[in-house]
């Protein structure tokens, strides 16, 4: 995951200059000593230290400056709105000599809790997106539950009545629209729909496969009824992201927040956050002047960690379990050369490749996995091949140790994890040729690499055969 912001104004609660001491940060009132009125923020984040955004200083002089070496440093989750992380940066402003150490967040209740020392997340870890930033919409073909029936997401009018969970009749006041496209969007794959396949929660829960956004909640039940974002139940299997280039998403609000009913699973309708202009409208009124909601105003509250998360889980997996996929080490590591699939001999965490010298193009292939949707700590990260050692020779004279720090070895790798010695794939580790321009005729690739790392679903044969064609795009 990542979080990106386009030219975001922050100020007033959202934004707080502060000390960043050893970890935990403290608010101050720096920005008003500064003149500073407000910061915007543009770029997207991913882990600390990796790509800077832009920062522009709003003074109180009318002004704008340009902050020089902004750094994003982590972020922290509010118990209070666990849907809205905090992120922390420090950036320069001309005249001052030390770097400015400020927290921003999109959450309604802004920064305030941050009087106190408050821990900040600076592992490698990427950045938690905010729901406020995050559409949270159904995919085309979801069937809500009506009085006229179960009728396509797409199919419904302003005025239709929906069914809630409780039964209770609601109208339906406005429909959201938007089709989002891998070429036209910066941060598409932060949007790919998830989908939810028949079954995955329960028997006929869902009726059918159920494409949602990542962060539209499911409601589920754990002791009491509670919203779930889908994205932190995602298990890379019976609730996995879909590969697609173009998705059309879809939200319906009701008179008053509650619980919808989508392809048989309690699901949450619209609430305004402050997002509503990110969806081409589809009839019904929008109030222009609307504000953030305040958490206390959604029908259900909402929970994305901890021991709750944990049980919901564990029980997805034992019914993933029940509907027969099963786990394998098998990641499939093979090349590909110049286009064509070259697979070697594997044995006890080595294989050993042989291509032509002549290749230009040579990629290390092999299936992903993501360790948070392993329970696995909360690694978002795409993982393939867990290498600790790369040797290329021609079995005569040219003989090289590829080092894993390489300069050249960036393309479809993580960084070095010195304290375990390996780096990560990315499913596509590019490997240039110019580690085997002194081999002759043929060249010997060995890798060595950690054969229990790595996790891969293996779905039922029958899901195999039968895999649905998901329509996301709507007529």
């Amino acid at each position: 995951m990542s979080q990106t912001f386009n030219n975001v104004t922050f100020s007033g609660p959202s934004a707080t200059a502060g000390v960043n001491t050893l970890g935990l940060f403290t608010g101050t009132n720096l920005f008003n000593t500064l003149g500073i009125t407000g910061v915007v923020v543009n770029g997207t984040i991913d882990v600390p230290g990796g790509s800077a955004p832009t920062v522009t200083w709003q003074l109180a002089n009318g002004t704008a400056a340009l902050a020089s070496n902004a750094t994003y440093l982590g972020y922290s989750i509010n118990n209070a709105d666990p849907t809205n992380p905090t992120y922390y940066f420090s950036a320069n402003l001309a005249g001052v000599s030390t770097p400015i150490t400020f927290a921003v967040t999109f959450s309604p209740s802004g920064t305030g809790f941050l009087s106190i020392a408050q821990p900040i997340n600076t592992s490698a870890t990427s950045a938690p997106p905010s729901t406020s930033t995050t559409p949270v919409c159904f995919g085309s073909g979801t069937k809500i539950r009506t009085t006229r029936g179960d009728i396509a997401v797409e199919d419904l009018k302003v005025g239709d009545i929906a069914i809630t969970s409780s039964g209770r009749e609601r109208p339906i006041v406005w429909i959201g629209k938007r089709t989002v496209t891998r070429t036209h969007t910066s941060n598409f794959d932060e949007s790919r729909p998830v989908r939810v396949m028949a079954g995955a929660l329960g028997e006929n829960l869902p009726t059918e496969d159920l494409v949602l956004s990542p962060g539209h909640s499911l409601c589920l039940s754990v002791l009491d009824e509670l919203f779930v974002p889908v994205r932190f139940l995602a298990n890379g299997s019976t609730i996995a992201y879909i590969d697609v280039d173009e998705v059309t998403y879809w939200h319906v609000e009701l008179d008053e927040h509650d619980v919808l009913i989508a392809n048989g699973v309690y699901s949450e309708s619209y609430k305004d956050c402050g997002n509503r202009g990110w969806f081409m409208g589809h009839g019904g009124n929008a109030d222009p002047d609307v504000v953030n909601a305040a958490l206390a105003e959604y029908a259900r509250p909402f929970v994305i960690n901890g021991p709750v998360i944990d049980a919901l889980r564990s029980r997805i997996a034992v019914r993933a379990r029940e509907l027969g996929w099963t786990i394998t080490n098998d990641m499939d590591v093979h090349l590909v050369v110049d286009g064509q699939r070259v697979d070697g001999d594997i044995e006890n965490g080595q294989a050993r490749f042989l291509f032509p010298a002549t290749a230009k193009e040579v990629q290390l292939i092999s299936k992903t996995f993501t360790p948070a949707e392993f329970g696995l700590g909360d690694d978002p990260r795409k993982l393939g091949v867990c290498v600790s050692g790369l040797h290329v020779t021609d079995g005569l004279s040219f003989s090289k140790e590829i080092a894993l720090d390489d300069a050249e070895l960036s393309k479809g790798f993580y960084g070095l994890e010195p304290q375990n010695n390996h780096r990560w794939t990315n499913g596509n580790l590019s490997i240039p040729s110019t580690f085997w321009s002194g081999c002759k005729s043929h060249v010997f690739l060995r890798l060595s690499f950690r054969t229990d790392a790595g996790f891969s679903w293996v779905e039922p044969a029958s899901q195999a055969a039968d895999e649905k064609v998901l329509t996301l795009r709507a007529a």
